[in-house]
C-alpha cells in the first residue's frame, strides 16, 4: 500500500493553522478527514471479492480474485471506479458519494453471485 501524503500529523498541523484562520469549511474538511483516518482500515470479503476501506490511501477498493469479466468493469466504471494496478484493485476516493457509489456496486455485485 503507498504512503498517504495528508498523514495525521499534517491534518494536525491545517487544522491548527486554519482554526487561527477562522476559515470553518476547510476546518471541517480538516476534522472529517482527520476522522476516517483515525477510525482505521477495514475489510469485508464475499464470494467473489473483498472491499476495503484504506484509510491510509483514503480510498474504497475492491478486490477480486481474477480480472473481473466486462460487464463487472462497466459497472465499476460507471460507478466512478478506476483500476489501480499499484493496489491491485479497483478504488475510489473516500467522500460521501464514493460510499453511495460502493453501497450500489456491492449490492449489484452480490446480486450477480446469486
Amino acid at each position: 500500500i503507498r504512503e498517504d501524503p495528508v498523514s495525521l500529523a499534517k491534518l494536525k498541523e491545517l487544522e491548527q493553522y486554519f482554526s487561527q484562520t477562522g476559515n470553518g469549511m476547510l476546518r471541517e474538511r480538516i476534522k472529517r478527514l482527520k476522522a476516517v483516518k483515525e477510525k482505521g482500515s477495514s475489510e469485508q470479503e464475499y464470494e467473489t471479492f473483498k472491499v476495503v476501506e484504506n484509510t491510509e490511501a483514503m480510498r474504497y477498493q475492491i478486490i477480486f480474485n481474477g480480472k473481473p469479466d466486462v460487464e463487472v468493469r462497466a459497472l465499476l466504471k460507471s460507478n466512478g471506479f478506476k483500476w489501480a494496478p499499484s493496489q491491485g484493485a479497483w478504488q475510489r476516493q473516500i467522500t460521501t458519494n464514493g460510499k453511495y457509489a460502493l453501497d450500489s456496486v456491492v449490492n449489484k455485485l452480490k446480486e450477480m453471485e446469486m
